[in-house]
């Protein structure tokens, strides 16, 4: 339990990154006068680091080990928030938010891999849940923390580098070995074999990986398109995260009881409808804010259940390999998903974000219910 705890603490640190670190850089962008297109290239960077390291997270950790590897990532996540203080030179950013990413995104692919394999099949959805609850927890503080703090100030840098410091010392005095990634581990599975064999599971986390991107990113944005002032904008960030912790233990009890393909494929489809509805409900902020925390709880259930049937489909000697194409389907998400709701609210500032969402969860939609109906044509009569 104890190892457990320790990979969840380690993970949660990136969650804290991510939502500290992309509205904050997405706000100063805008406060000096930038385009939403070139706030959508910045929040992409990240994702670019994910997609980079993706193909090589199993060769590093057989290099290293889990425990050192997750370790060394914390730093350099560290290293790299720290220095978006030391210069404003736009490239300097670019290049410092794609190491963030890169960091971020090994931590993820083996602590997730952790996680499954350290967590008995009886409460497994349950066990993912906690630890999807968990990373979104800290997005949430992260961006929580930039309502009641000056975004110009050193302070959200000093911040996260404390968070990462005691994430450093509780990782390290709970996981005390190193498991490596043994060689038959290793031989198992690519990338594009990993999404060959489950093309529904890794486009649900390329979906909720744009979604979580361009809500993070652009939701503020798109607040104050609508007439909000920016402490109402920031907030909507935070309630849409809130919605999202609040209902993944659920989704995963739910999960460990009935048929994850068909949670999968309802909270696609109640993430669609919320989407399409969002221009309305910006309208009447009694309506509003239910909304949105209704929004995070369905979507962030496609990324839970995502993450619980690549447990479920890949055994213990691929899920490296899964999580790292996990990994990488995110990576595609979060780099394509600013880039595009960024050009689309540049074009239509009242529409282009929810435009953007549905059109991906439709998109996810199609192909979860193929999958669906694939695994139902191939159970035995």
């Amino acid at each position: 339990m104890g190892m457990l705890i320790a990979v969840v603490v380690s993970v949660a640190v990136a969650g804290f990154s991510t939502g500290l670190t992309i509205p904050l850089v997405s706000l100063r962008l805008n406060m000096h006068g930038n385009s939403e297109l070139l706030i959508g290239l910045m929040a992409a960077a990240p994702a670019l680091g994910f997609v980079l390291t993706a193909p090589f997270v199993r060769s590093i950790s057989a290099a290293l080990g889990k425990r050192y590897t997750m370790l060394a990532c914390i730093g350099v996540s560290a290293v790299s928030i720290a220095l978006l203080d030391v210069t404003a030179h736009i490239f300097a950013w670019f290049l410092l938010r794609v190491l963030m990413g890169a960091a971020a995104g090994i931590l993820i692919a083996i602590g997730e891999t952790l996680v499954i394999e350290l967590s008995p099949h009886t409460y497994r959805g349950r066990a993912v849940a906690v630890y999807t609850t968990t990373f979104t927890i800290c997005q949430l503080c992260g961006s929580a923390v930039l309502t009641i703090i000056d975004i110009n100030s050193l302070l959200p840098g000093a911040m996260s580098l404390t968070i990462h410091l005691i994430s450093a010392a509780l990782f390290c005095t709970l996981f005390r070995i190193n498991p490596v990634v043994h060689s038959e581990e290793s031989a198992n599975g690519s990338i594009w074999e990993c999404v060959r064999t489950a093309p529904d599971l890794y486009s649900g986390v390329l979906f909720f990986a744009l979604f979580d991107a361009v809500i993070l990113s652009l939701l503020p944005i798109y607040g104050l398109h609508h007439g909000y002032v920016v402490g109402v904008a920031t907030l909507m960030v935070p309630v849409v995260l809130l919605g999202d912790a609040a209902l993944q233990t659920g989704i995963g009890w739910l999960a460990d009881r009935t048929k994850a393909s068909v949670l999968f494929i309802l909270c696609g489809s109640g993430t669609l409808t919320l989407s399409l509805l969002l221009p309305t409900f910006m309208g009447f902020p009694w309506i509003l804010w239910s909304a949105l925390a209704l929004l995070g709880a369905v979507s962030g259930g496609v990324y839970t259940l995502a993450l619980i049937q690549i447990g479920q489909r890949f055994g213990k000697h691929s899920l490296v390999a899964a999580n790292a194409s996990a990994g990488f389907a995110w990576g595609v998400g979060s780099l394509v998903g600013p880039l595009i709701a960024g050009g689309a609210t540049l074009l239509h500032p009242s529409t282009g974000l929810p435009v953007t969402i549905a059109v991906a969860s439709s998109i996810f939609l199609l192909l979860a219910l193929r999958g669906t109906r694939a695994a139902t044509m191939v159970q035995p009569r």
